[in-house]
């Protein structure tokens, strides 16, 4: 750590890497100061490893949906990285009434100790039918949070002036741009001939990606669709780092491997899909 800032020589920290600037498999890496804070005292640095990328991409996911206190949620692939916070973000941080997820039925117990107050097996049967089942035919969520890729089957689950946000189905000309032009490092530019490229494919583009459809059937009640490319910022490092500290939020660490031997174990961990919250590469 080199002084900048807020920080000094010492300091523990932790954050996520900006735009094109990638590697973080790695002993040593340069980060911009903007998406750091320090690491809060109540996480082992295993468990800090683990929380920035999934926290802050829960974060935006309930800013992306205009989520209000106290609202419904469900979020696909609650066991996941992503879905492990996204949980507890609705449950501690944003008091939601009524939390529902997805997850494997031996994965049942672990998302209900999360804070979901409904789990279903995603090997079964559909949303549509187990929530009309389990909500006596009341299935509007203010928010719906798709881990999984579903976007399009759980469209109508979502309430008129409600929101539905993937971080893997549709990706939108909107969100293109926006990663384009906000989440590049000091010193880095992107052509503004690629940005203009971007903005004008426009519909053409969504229609391409499948996007268009959603964000049509979605208008005719008034909801929307987004699609979530995560873009770290000092706002939300902070936001999550608070959560962190007062253990509202609590990061789940599937597996550790190191990252000298097992690096490629790792990623075979995290590509079969049953990793239960984050797999943490260690370099010490």
């Amino acid at each position: 750590m080199v002084e900048s800032g807020d920080f000094k020589v010492g300091d523990a920290v932790f954050g996520d890497v900006v735009g094109v600037r990638t590697g973080s498999c790695a002993e040593y890496l340069v980060v911009d100061s903007r998406v750091l804070a320090l690491k809060p005292t109540t996480l082992t640095h295993v468990q800090a490893a683990g929380a920035p990328l999934a926290g802050i991409t829960a974060l935006q996911c309930f800013e992306a949906c205009h989520f209000e206190r106290g609202g419904r949620v469900l979020i696909t692939g609650g066991a996941g990285g992503v879905g492990t916070y996204a949980i507890q973000i609705a449950k501690h941080h944003y008091n939601a009434s009524f939390v529902a997820t997805t997850a494997s039925a031996g994965k049942m117990d672990f998302v209900m100790g999360l804070g979901a107050d409904a789990a279903y097996d995603y090997k079964g049967i559909g949303p549509e039918e187990y929530i009309s089942k389990c909500l006596a035919g009341d299935v509007a969520f203010d928010c719906i949070i798709d881990c999984t890729g579903e976007a399009w089957k759980l469209r109508k689950l979502v309430r008129p002036g409600g929101g539905l946000v993937s971080i893997l189905s549709y990706p939108t000309s909107e969100i293109l741009n926006k990663w384009a032009t906000e989440s590049i490092g000091p010193g880095m530019s992107i052509s503004p001939m690629i940005l203009n490229s971007i903005w004008g494919l426009g519909s053409t583009l969504n229609f391409f990606t499948g996007a268009k459809a959603v964000i049509n059937y979605l208008a005719i009640v008034d909801a929307t669709f987004k699609h979530i490319i995560t873009m770290p910022n000092k706002e939300a490092i902070h936001l999550l780092a608070s959560l962190l500290e007062s253990k509202a939020v609590v990061p789940q660490i599937d597996s550790e491997f190191d990252l000298y031997t097992q690096a490629l174990d790792a990623v075979r961990r995290q590509e079969s899909g049953r990793a239960s919250g984050k797999v943490i590469l260690r370099c010490v």
